[in-house]
């Protein structure tokens, strides 16, 4: 119970190194964990304003989804709805943006092995 207060990303390192062994990983599949150990990962490899518009972009899926959202879940279609909504206010440069950040966010849980497939990838280029 006391491994649950861990960050994600400090499981995540627990685990890579043979210490630990999660056999529940529903912890690490709702958006705000994907979200929060994607960051995490990327705090030593891009510029701080990068970074800033990596969780920006993220809180825009989590308020539309919510934070507590289950990754599994997420098909192509739902994020294809997600795009529909995101076109009522936002221009399409901005959602170009969402849609490839939050690909990059999929294809960290899918190499976590956190989901099997990235929904983005069907996602079409409308």
């Amino acid at each position: 119970t006391k491994l649950k207060k861990l960050s994600v990303d400090y499981l995540e390192r627990l685990k890579k190194v043979g210490l630990i062994e999660i056999k529940d990983s529903s912890r690490l599949t709702k958006l705000s964990d994907l979200f929060d150990a994607y960051c995490a990962s990327l705090s030593s490899k891009v510029l701080p304003q990068s970074l800033k518009n990596y969780r920006s972009t993220l809180r825009v899926f989590e308020r539309y989804f919510s934070p507590d959202y289950s990754i599994q879940k997420i098909t192509t279609g739902n994020l294809e709805d997600f795009v529909s909504h995101c076109r009522l206010t936002n221009e399409q440069a901005t959602i170009g943006n969402y849609i490839k950040r939050g690909f990059a966010a999929f294809k960290y849980a899918v190499k976590h092995q956190w989901i099997a497939n990235n929904p983005f990838n069907d996602l079409s280029k409308k």
